[in-house]
């Protein structure tokens, strides 16, 4: 890729300006200089709208991926103010909220509570999407609660291509351990474990663990969250070359996957099918979709004293254990090849619109 010009934009940024006019020059002059004819948004995250309407004017089709809840609320993931999934539907303040009344947003959008706009935010993407063409998105969970919110989208070209990822799953379960009623239950958390990753759900399950049954093991980022150390073993950070081969060294019985928001794909439960391992999830978004669809893992509630007891229910089930984790070798992952087919037919359909 060339770097062909950079920018400096005058004003300060807030997603209360969904338009700016040294932006919309700027685009203007983008799509005309280099006689564009098609975009594809694979975001609008810390950008105005003026891309999109832009593009309309002039009669150039816009393609616009959702990769999270953006545009359900500026809360991205749909965390509110006491940290607990909110599924877009705002709850009263808490006399007790641990964010200042305001919910899991990046700072850099420079807004109010967001609960004080998202109604309006909601009317001023309505009429954003007006000028887009054909949506994307890479699972049933994320269609579904966006057209709950957005029902004019049954109607438009709004197509589920999941992420491409070469991996493969392997051919048998070698490296599957054999789980028992009596002895550790070793789960390895990969990525980044925030709260939004779960981590009071992973702390909380701890607490009922009396019998001191489950082992955690920690393969990624707890930046900020470092009393997770107290009851777990932290590994550091890995590079997704090395994530197999580490998994194998540590021969945890779970991948655990404890995302208290509905994630549109999950690219850790990919690489957790692809190192052999069967799943542990939270039953919410793609993740709880996949698991269901695929087996190859066990789901439980967001609740810690229930989940806990799933748990060691699953331990004492060695039979059933084997047999989730016999479905692993039957999972396929869409390829990177196979994912640009499935954009390159988007792109073709939308070329001489």
């Amino acid at each position: 890729l060339d770097h062909l010009r950079t920018w400096k934009l005058q004003s300060r940024y807030t997603l209360l300006n969904t338009t700016n006019k040294q932006l919309k020059q700027i685009y203007f002059n983008i799509l005309s200089y280099l006689n564009i004819d098609m975009i594809h948004i694979r975001h609008l995250i810390m950008s105005t709208f003026d891309l999109p309407i832009l593009a309309g004017k002039l009669s150039i089709p816009v393609i616009l991926s959702f990769h999270d809840y953006y545009y359900i609320c500026p809360s991205h993931n749909l965390v509110d103010d006491n940290k607990n999934y909110c599924g877009g539907i705002c709850p009263p303040l808490y006399e007790d909220n641990t964010l200042g009344g305001q919910c899991n947003i990046i700072g850099e959008l420079n807004i109010p509570q967001a609960r004080s706009i998202v109604h309006w935010w909601r009317d001023e993407v309505s009429r954003m999407f007006e000028n887009i063409q054909a949506f994307i998105t890479t699972s049933h969970s994320a269609y579904k609660l966006y057209t709950k919110f957005y029902p004019q989208l049954e109607d438009n070209d709004f197509r589920i291509i999941e992420h491409g990822r070469d991996l493969q799953t392997p051919d048998s379960t070698k490296y599957v351990t054999p789980i028992n009623n009596k002895g550790k239950i070793k789960i390895l958390f990969p990525g980044h474990i925030g709260y939004t990753k779960g981590y009071e759900l992973i702390k909380k399950i701890k607490e009922y663990d009396v019998d001191d049954r489950l082992e955690y093991h920690y393969l990624g980022s707890i930046g900020g969250h470092d009393d997770l150390e107290y009851i777990g073993v932290n590994h550091g950070v890995y590079k997704r070359s090395e994530f197999s081969d580490i998994v194998h060294k540590i021969k945890p019985h779970f991948i655990g996957i404890f995302s208290i928001w509905p994630e549109t794909y999950c690219h850790t439960l990919t690489e957790g099918w692809a190192s052999g391992i069967p799943i542990l999830a939270v039953d919410i978004g793609a993740v709880g979709e996949r698991i269901k669809k695929n087996g190859g893992g066990f789901l439980i509630n967001n609740n810690p004293e229930e989940a806990y007891n799933k748990i060691i229910k699953i331990s004492r089930n060695r039979r059933q254990y084997l047999k989730k984790a016999s479905r692993i070798p039957n999972i396929k992952f869409k390829t990177t090849e196979q994912m640009g087919h499935d954009y390159l037919k988007v792109y073709m359909d939308y070329l001489n619109y």
